[in-house]
């Protein structure tokens, strides 16, 4: 498993804003998602990775390791579209199995239970 350090992106995020350690990226294979979001029932942030075999790693800021969760329900590809939206991070998948249409549809990560639910 290679690492990469996420500390230039959260300093560009966040200007200095939170104490940051050198945090590696857990990362498998060439693509990888980020994503970031606020759980306000810890009161704290959250820092989601997901790997091109769609793994899926999360870090509480202030923790200094990574806890692996379950991985994404499916096996679709994760559009570069990701946003945090009632306290989860929703990504933009597109099911191209069958070549002539496509199908799109929202996946949210809930970053209290950190649990998966899909629109279709």
């Amino acid at each position: 498993m290679a690492y990469y350090s996420v500390m230039s992106m959260l300093v560009l995020i966040f200007c200095g804003t939170f104490p940051l350690e050198n945090l590696e990226i857990p990362r498998q294979g060439v693509l990888f998602n980020i994503s970031f979001g606020y759980d306000r029932f810890i009161d704290n942030y959250k820092v989601i990775v997901v790997s091109e075999k769609n793994e899926v790693f999360i870090n509480t800021l202030g923790i200094d390791y990574w806890r692996r969760i379950g991985d994404m329900p499916n096996d679709y590809i994760i559009e570069g579209f990701r946003r945090f939206v009632s306290d989860s991070v929703n990504w933009l998948e597109i099911d191209n199995t069958n070549m002539y249409l496509f199908h799109y549809f929202v996946i949210s990560l809930d970053l209290e239970n950190e649990s998966y639910a899909s629109s279709t």
